[in-house]
């Protein structure tokens, strides 16, 4: 399943943060479970959280297992490629 960690803060006066149909909160912050891509064979936590990119949001996605090296994108797909 997927936990919800932070809700983060709905910002209303800059157009990239939303759409009619998702917002994109920035300080949202969630963890789910899944294969590790460093130890086959292994389950890790993933984070994805929502940061505040200035005129639009940056996705982030952080392996528990590589926390040096977060995968950050310009949508929340991409984040998860």
């Amino acid at each position: 399943g997927c936990a919800v960690i932070r809700l983060g803060s709905i910002v209303r006066d800059r157009p990239g943060y939303h759409t009619v149909r998702y917002i994109y909160p920035p300080g949202f912050l969630s963890e789910r479970s899944f294969p590790s891509y460093r130890q086959p064979g292994q389950t890790v936590v993933y984070s994805s959280e929502i940061l505040d990119g200035g005129d639009a949001p940056i996705f982030t996605v952080t392996a528990s297992d590589d926390s040096s090296n977060p995968v950050s994108a310009a949508s929340p797909t991409e984040a998860w490629k």
